[in-house]
């Protein structure tokens, strides 16, 4: 099955709907967009946050998980901050863990990972 870009509304829907967020490649480095949109999802939503990093123990004192395996929550969005080559090893994780929602960044781009989670 083909990707097609989910539009504003379906994108809506989907924040809307979810309660729970993994944010993979979260940074505890203030420069970094992962870190100003756990920041901002902290603060501003009503998702339950989980960060994925194997690297750290703990953001904005929160605890962070090695992977999304390590989660024992159902995950809504897996929101992923990491570059392009990653996207499929951790789509591989996403559909593993039966995510309902995988976001990649504007700027990552990877149709075949993209058809892939269509599927």
């Amino acid at each position: 099955m083909a990707f097609t870009e989910p539009n504003a509304l379906e994108r809506l829907n989907f924040m809307q709907n979810a309660k729970t967020v993994a944010i993979v490649g979260a940074s505890d480095n203030p420069s970094r967009a992962s870190y100003f949109v756990a920041t901002y999802l902290l603060s501003a939503s009503h998702f339950k946050l989980f960060f994925v990093n194997p690297r750290l123990d703990e953001i904005l004192g929160q605890k962070v998980y090695k992977s999304l395996a390590d989660i024992k929550e159902p995950i809504d969005i897996v929101d992923v901050f990491r570059k392009a080559s990653d996207i499929p090893g951790v789509l591989d994780e996403a559909i593993a863990f039966k995510a309902k929602t995988f976001w990649m960044q504007l700027g990552i781009s990877d149709e075949v990972s993209a058809e892939r989670g269509v599927a």
